[in-house]
């Protein structure tokens, strides 16, 4: 009898040894997996310094959510590879939906150009008394081959309910260098061209 239970303790033993070491190697292939980077478009100062504005003055445009082509409504961060080739930039994840990012960004930097306070966020978008800008990317597209960033846009502001004035619109083909060949300068490209859009329309947005 004792016999048998040494060898059945050994046995015992060897499978719990066993499990261990697989347990050790399935924990080393867990910690060889990349790690998701979260990308962000950089919302840095803008260069160009507000202008000075009544102390009442009152939000007079809301910019609306941007619009982007379907093939970039997702969390992964894609690049044109080829004319007729869409690739991903590996283990990278926007951190927020695109569209939303670039409306963060366009009002930042439309604040940075009208007078301050005149741009408000969504909590104005059902005021009549605002006029709003709608802005629609046909195309915004990181030719890697290129090393460029290029966009073709619509743009078109409806003036506040019982405003006289006439809708305003417009179209534009934009292109940015992409200095950094990585997501990240992807990212960077994507918001100097988005600044680069705000600084062409501004004009046609002034009171």
């Amino acid at each position: 009898m004792m016999h048998t239970s040494t060898s059945a303790r050994a046995v015992w033993c060897s499978a719990l040894l066993t499990a261990g070491v697989a347990i050790l190697a399935l924990s080393g292939c867990a910690s060889r997996t990349p790690s998701v980077v979260l990308l962000s478009l950089p919302l840095d100062a803008p260069t160009t310094s507000a202008q000075a504005a009544p102390a009442a003055q009152a939000p007079t445009l809301v910019v609306r959510r941007v619009q982007i082509p379907e093939y970039l409504q997702s969390i992964q961060v894609r690049y044109r590879s080829s004319a007729q080739t869409l690739a991903e930039w590996p283990a990278t994840r926007w951190a927020e939906r695109l569209e939303v990012s670039l409306t963060r960004h366009l009002s930042q930097q439309l604040n940075a150009r009208l007078p301050a306070g005149s741009v408000c966020d969504t909590a104005c978008a059902g005021s009549p008394k605002v006029s709003s800008l709608q802005v629609s990317y046909l195309m915004l597209d990181h030719v890697r081959p290129q090393g460029q960033m290029q966009a073709q846009v619509h743009w078109v502001l409806t003036p506040a309910s019982g405003d006289t004035q006439a809708s305003k619109m417009g179209q534009l083909t934009l292109s940015e260098p992409v200095q950094s060949d990585d997501a990240p300068g992807q990212a960077a490209a994507m918001a100097r061209l988005n600044a680069q859009l705000a600084s062409q329309i501004a004009p046609y947005l002034k009171p």
